[in-house]
């Protein structure tokens, strides 16, 4: 009697998991969100000693003092207020002062954040050329 002998398959059939692959790398891509600034013009000051910042909600002084959260224009009392909320929420701040902003204004703004109990993760600048 003679017995046939099965063949096995000498290379495996890799399309099944490409095409998973291919599918989970469109997948993130697609549901990723990607960080976006607001479009004031800021001139940041440069610094050779930067940290990297987490802070969610951005609040910008540009260079004639005016205060903007979110790309729109606020006023201080304004701002006051919806620190208040945010740190009911639990959220940090990140301050954008313009090279030619008044260092007043930027402590009236830190002061706001500190009375409302919001943290202040920091003051963002550029990375100075030829830092550590």
């Amino acid at each position: 009697m003679y017995r046939r002998r099965l063949a096995l398959a000498k290379s495996l059939d890799l399309t099944a998991m490409v095409d998973v692959v291919f599918q989970l790398l469109l997948f993130f891509m697609l549901s990723s969100s990607f960080v976006t600034q607001a479009a004031v013009p800021v001139d940041l000051p440069e610094s050779s000693h930067l940290k990297a910042s987490t802070a969610g909600i951005e609040i910008t002084i540009t260079a004639d003092d005016e205060l903007r959260l979110g790309g729109a224009s606020i006023s201080l009392e304004d701002l006051r207020s919806r620190l208040t909320d945010l740190s009911r929420e639990g959220g940090g701040v990140s301050i954008l002062g313009d090279r030619g902003a008044s260092l007043g204004r930027t402590i009236e703004v830190w002061d706001a954040c500190r009375s409302a109990g919001v943290p202040v993760a920091g003051i963002r600048a550029r990375w100075k050329e030829g830092g550590e």
